[in-house]
């Protein structure tokens, strides 16, 4: 009984890590590694000039 509740908590956790890896590399080769609003998800934050928002220009949620 241990060695099988041992056995699915590996499982998950190798699942875990093998999620982070795929998701990484997909976002990389994606372009989709910039940084993002956590209220609606915008990647326009910096301005033409390269200097970042400090509120998002979609929703006006504060970024910092």
């Amino acid at each position: 009984v241990t060695q099988d509740i041992y056995t699915e908590i590996e499982r998950r956790h190798n699942e875990k890590a093998r999620n982070k890896a795929n998701d990484y590399i997909m976002n990389e080769r994606l372009g989709r590694n910039k940084k993002r609003c956590r209220h609606c998800g915008s990647t326009y934050l910096k301005a033409e000039d390269g200097h970042e928002f400090i509120f998002c220009p979609d929703c006006g949620e504060r970024l910092k």
